[in-house]
């Protein structure tokens, strides 16, 4: 059974589902289901302000956590939330579930031509 412990950019492991660009939108709609984000990056402009709803597929408490903007709100089972981002100035900006965070729960918010982030994608070999 993994143990949670604070990740680091290098090693993380999540389940990718895909990345949508957002650039001129205000509004998106993005899953919390099992252990994943749906879709996990975002691609947006600088400064760009986003409304998230967020849907809780899954019978599962869920969170949404983004430090950086002060973000700690819990998407209850079935559940849905709304809650605004901000895109950075420039590179990518880590969100993720705090209760699923060792699962593989995570996403970002990328900005430009920013290369994915150097996370793992899978179990280690």
């Amino acid at each position: 059974m993994p143990t949670a412990q604070a990740p680091t950019y290098g090693t993380v492991t999540l389940s990718d589902h895909g990345t949508l660009e957002v650039k001129g939108q205000t509004t998106v709609e993005l899953e919390a289901d099992e252990y994943d984000f749906k879709p996990t990056f975002l691609q947006g402009a600088p400064g760009q302000r986003l409304k998230l709803e967020i849907e809780n597929e899954s019978g599962t408490l869920h969170n949404i956590s983004l430090p950086e903007q002060h973000l700690d709100m819990d998407i209850s089972p079935k559940g849905k939330v709304a809650v605004e981002v901000v895109f950075p100035a420039s590179g990518t900006v880590r969100f993720f579930c705090k209760f699923h965070e060792a699962l593989g729960m995570h996403g970002a918010l990328r900005v430009g031509d920013t290369p994915q982030p150097a996370l793992s994608t899978g179990a280690r070999q």
